[in-house]
């Protein structure tokens, strides 16, 4: 089990209930994770629970996990997150794209980080769903499904990806393209999003568009969302 979870979010998980038997559901370890690093925020007051007695209890369950807290709060790279990175890119350069990202600033969260990315891979290849996943299209395989794509979805991503290459963008400013974009083009957004990852992972669905884009370059999905053989 420590082999794609932390002992501390391992232990939480039973700190929850003590007195129940539980079984653990691998292929959702992404979302306990989730709930542990919560917790985690709420006991450093990084983030409030919606009641005090639901505070009360996310601090007691954590000082159950972890035994001795550290003194100060640092922060976690998301379980899912992690997962989708680690599959798209070696570790050093996970490493590198959560530190352009902001994900990962001091030591400790960077070994936070190292740690994630290698029990995310772990679940990745043996206990995650298939919509989890997934694979960077080649070139040639996100042109061949650029070209099943209708006129609409096509002329969208060549324009979202034209944006892409003519300048840095934040993400918020990139779903404000996207909105503008399949209105002018009348494409719904999921349509537009379902095509976007049927020429990038192959599937309908995937890791948030944006985040993705953000951490493998503008250039390297640009070139995908195009239809090119080769990048521009």
């Amino acid at each position: 089990m420590l082999k794609v979870m932390e002992p501390e979010a391992f232990l939480f998980f039973y700190a929850k209930r003590p007195e129940t038997q539980r079984n653990l559901e691998l292929s959702r370890i992404f979302a306990l994770e989730d709930e542990f690093d919560s917790a985690e925020r709420v006991y450093f007051g990084k983030e409030a629970e919606r009641t005090e007695n639901r505070e009360e209890n996310a601090k007691r369950m954590y000082e159950l996990a972890v035994g001795k807290p550290a003194k100060e709060y640092s922060r976690r790279v998301s379980y899912s997150f992690a997962a989708s990175l680690i599959q798209l890119l070696p570790e050093a350069k996970c490493l590198q794209a959560l530190k352009r990202l902001g994900h990962v600033e001091t030591k400790k969260e960077e070994e936070h980080a190292i740690l994630r990315l290698r029990l995310a891979k772990n679940w990745a290849a043996s206990y995650a769903p298939d919509e989890f996943r997934i694979r960077l299209l080649s070139l040639p395989e996100s042109a061949a499904n650029f070209a099943k794509l209708d006129k609409a979805q096509q002329e969208a991503l060549k324009e979202f990806a034209a944006c892409l290459l003519s300048s840095e963008e934040s993400e918020a400013v990139q779903a404000e393209k996207v909105r503008k974009l399949c209105a002018e083009k009348n494409v719904p957004a999921l349509e537009f999003y379902s095509a976007a990852y049927s020429v990038l992972v192959g599937k309908p669905r995937g890791p948030r568009l944006f985040s993705l884009i953000a951490a493998l370059g503008q250039k390297e999905i640009a070139s995908r969302l195009a239809g090119k053989l080769t990048h521009s």
